[in-house]
């Protein structure tokens, strides 16, 4: 922590320091923190990826949806951000119990990597979809062996992943 703020007060016109400096303090569940050396880079005009990825994390960690959704828009035809955002917002739906939603954002991160000629990117998160696809495949047949004998049944459009809210209509 302290080589982190000593390098945010030696280069203190350099992104890298603050968003190092934010990620540790999420990683010590400090959001306040956090929040206050994001707001000091973009006190000094500092802008990049790496600041617009931080934002996203804050905001999922304090759930705030809707600035998740203004760093997906601003990562929006930004090579190597947009697919990226798009990943972490699929990660956040599936976090939710969103299925159907973190399979969409998927395949959008992976149409993104792919057109924007990241094919490594594009591979990794091709990769990681078939993955995230297999396991809900695995849990809608749990599901639905399980409801045929409880007889309750979920509804159309309505994919749970363990929630204690899992017969919420998402």
């Amino acid at each position: 922590m302290a080589d982190t703020q000593e390098s945010v007060r030696l280069e203190s016109n350099a992104v890298d320091g603050y968003v190092g400096l934010a990620q540790t303090y999420l990683a010590l569940n400090r959001p306040d923190d956090a929040k206050k050396a994001i707001e000091q880079a973009q006190g000094r005009k500092l802008d990049g990826d790496f600041l617009h990825w931080t934002i996203y994390q804050l905001a999922f960690f304090k759930g705030d949806a809707a600035e998740m959704e203004r760093q997906v828009a601003w990562a929006a035809g930004k090579p190597g951000s947009e697919d990226l955002l798009l990943s972490f917002q699929s990660d956040t739906e599936a976090y939710y119990g969103r299925l159907a939603k973190a399979r969409d954002f998927s395949r959008r991160a992976v149409d993104s990597a792919v057109r924007n000629d990241s094919k490594e990117n594009g591979s990794a998160l091709a990769g990681k979809c078939r993955f995230a696809g297999s396991a809900v495949r695995k849990h809608s047949n749990r599901e639905a062996r399980c409801c045929r004998s409880t007889g309750a049944g979920s509804g159309p459009g309505r994919e749970t992943v363990g929630r204690p809210d899992a017969g919420a209509n998402w």
